[in-house]
C-alpha cells in the first residue's frame, strides 16, 4: 500500500520531507507543472544554505 505523502510531499510539510528524501528524489513525474515546481524550492533551499 502506497502512501500518500509520498506522492504528494507538500502534505506533510517541507521539513519532514527533507529530512526523509535525498535532492533527486522527485516523485513528481517529469516535464509536469509539479516537478519544475518542486525543484525549483528545493534550488531556492539549496542557494539559500550555502550562503
Amino acid at each position: 500500500m502506497a502512501f500518500d505523502y509520498v506522492s504528494d510531499p507538500f502534505v506533510r510539510g517541507r521539513e519532514n520531507f527533507l529530512a526523509d528524501y535525498h535532492i533527486d528524489d522527485n516523485p513528481y513525474p517529469q516535464n509536469t507543472e509539479q516537478h519544475e515546481l518542486w525543484n525549483a524550492g528545493f534550488t531556492k533551499e539549496s542557494n539559500d544554505s550555502e550562503l
